[in-house]
């Protein structure tokens, strides 16, 4: 495995002596890293822990005290300092003791910070590696060259099973090559010379004035700055998607066969669920307990172990794709503006919410057999407004008029109550995750309207919710674009 490119390795040993030759290493090798010592003044400040490492060269003897509890609580001290829970690293551990501290490095992850554990770990000694010079120094061994080859090759041994981080890596790699690549070129246009700093100036003022057009002029600095680093992504973008067409094939990354499988331990039971995207078959201890084309509609035999099982399954795996489907389409960073794509809570109450919502889920409201209605509770159903203007005529300043589209937000479990046959209906947008729950949103194509900039004061920006990504901001602008363009169809019968 490929070691990250882009400052994701931290050593920590707190014998500067002994980290020197590995450190010396990764500088060789071109490999950015970060050193510590263990010691709390050197660690970042609270709160502000890392949440992007890959690979953790530790000591284990971060304490003097060789008493097996101080040890494990200077590494919890430390680890939990270091790193945000549940990030996936890779964990070189520096031991030579391996047989006496195998169980103290599993006591300390599973037992005290398993939401700091790593997704797998070696066993390194020093002395394989580098050249022992007596007390607590060692140097690089003039006989092992290539050492950075060899602890690639050891930490690609301990994910023979993990395979999958690779790809992460290697795409993370690829990051920032793409962006290291894009201020190299934007920077060498211009000569190196005393004027060097004026003109990048001027090559920003060229980027921003290509995305702000001819309302550059009314612009301030910020809005300047901020147009000048849109036009530079797309160049970074593109050389994103050419970086991904070309990468290197990870042989033994196999996704296409390995990742049809989903596992998960219930019940000390071990759960498989295939998927083979028109049907789901669900395994029990190796034994088919169930399949359907759909994943809601699993369901196990009589025993009531099986049924628990797939309950948990269903409440675990049911949130994958939704929260799949938050990071694709979906972001949670708020404007201070009316940005397009800015979804805002809209406030209806009473009996005009219940005749509204009526119009797209009419068995909200519906007898049952002795004519009596029985009343839906509707205080999950929330009406929005999503700001639809195009983007490019916010950032030229061009808006003479806000664009609204409203609809309803609802939990996905009430999915069934929704009157799908109405074709004035945006409906595409799958099922996410919002508040620790699954949603979904339908639009109104016939509801679209616009408000004037000076009267936005029924829809405040306090009310956002979310942000509606570009790409599924741009098929509602084009549903809508249809919509409005279609022409009908005069018949006589």
């Amino acid at each position: 495995m490929k070691l990250p490119l882009n400052g994701k390795v931290i050593v920590i040993d707190n014998e500067p002596n002994e980290a020197a030759p590995l450190l010396q290493v990764l500088a060789i090798n071109k490999i950015p890293h970060v050193y510590y010592t263990g010691d709390v003044e050197s660690l970042p400040r609270e709160g502000d822990s890392y949440n992007d490492v890959r690979v953790i060269f530790l000591d284990i003897n971060l304490t003097n005290d060789a008493v097996p509890k101080a040890i494990i609580a200077q590494l919890v001290s430390t680890l939990t300092r270091l790193l945000k829970p549940k990030i996936p690293y890779v964990a070189a551990i520096w031991s030579n003791k391996q047989e006496e501290h195998i169980p103290l490095i599993d006591t300390l992850f599973e037992n005290h910070i398993p939401q700091f554990a790593p997704v797998s770990r070696t066993y390194l000694k020093k002395s394989d590696f580098f050249l022992y010079e007596g007390g607590n120094n060692y140097i690089l061994d003039p006989d092992r060259p290539n050492i950075i080859a060899k602890l690639e090759e050891r930490i690609d041994s301990c994910l023979l099973e993990l395979d999958a981080i690779k790809l992460l890596i290697e795409w993370e790699n690829l990051i920032h090559n793409s962006s290291t690549n894009t201020i190299f070129n934007i920077s060498n246009i211009i000569d190196k010379d005393k004027y060097w700093n004026g003109n990048l100036k001027h090559v920003f003022y060229k980027l921003a004035y290509a995305h702000l057009g001819k309302t550059f002029g009314n612009q301030n600095n910020t809005n300047i700055m901020h147009a000048a680093l849109t036009t530079l992504t797309s160049s970074f973008n593109d050389k994103v998607e050419l970086g991904i067409s070309n990468i290197k094939i990870i042989p033994e990354v196999n996704i296409s066969n390995d990742g049809k499988s989903f596992h998960r331990l219930i019940n000390n039971s071990e759960v498989k669920l295939v998927w083979e995207r028109t049907n789901y078959q669900l395994m029990i201890d190796g034994v088919q307990k169930a399949q359907n084309k759909i994943f809601e509609g699993l369901k196990a035999n009589n025993n009531a172990s099986d049924i628990e099982i797939v309950d948990k399954l269903k409440s675990h795996y049911g949130f994958i794709s939704p929260r799949l489907n938050t990071e694709l389409l979906i972001s949670k960073s708020p404007k201070v503006d009316f940005y397009p794509g800015n979804v805002y809570y809209k406030s209806v109450r009473g009996i005009k919410k219940r005749n509204l919502l009526k119009t797209y889920f009419p068995e909200i409201d519906k007898k049952d057999k002795e004519g009596k209605y029985s009343y839906l509770d509707i205080s999950s159903f929330k009406f929005i407004e999503a700001e639809c203007s195009p983007s490019c005529d916010y950032s030229q300043s061009k808006r003479l008029r806000l664009r609204f589209i409203p609809g309803v937000l609802y939990k996905n479990i009430d999915q069934k109550l929704l009157n799908k046959n109405i074709d004035s209906i945006y409906k595409e947008i799958p099922p996410f995750e919002h508040q620790g729950d699954i949603y979904c949103i339908v639009f109104d194509y016939r509801l679209f309207k616009s408000i004037n900039l000076e009267d936005v004061s029924e829809i405040s920006t306090y009310n956002f919710i979310f942000r509606l990504k570009g790409e599924l901001l741009v098929d509602l602008q084009a549903r809508i674009s249809s919509h409005i363009n279609r022409p009908g169809i005069l018949t006589v019968s």
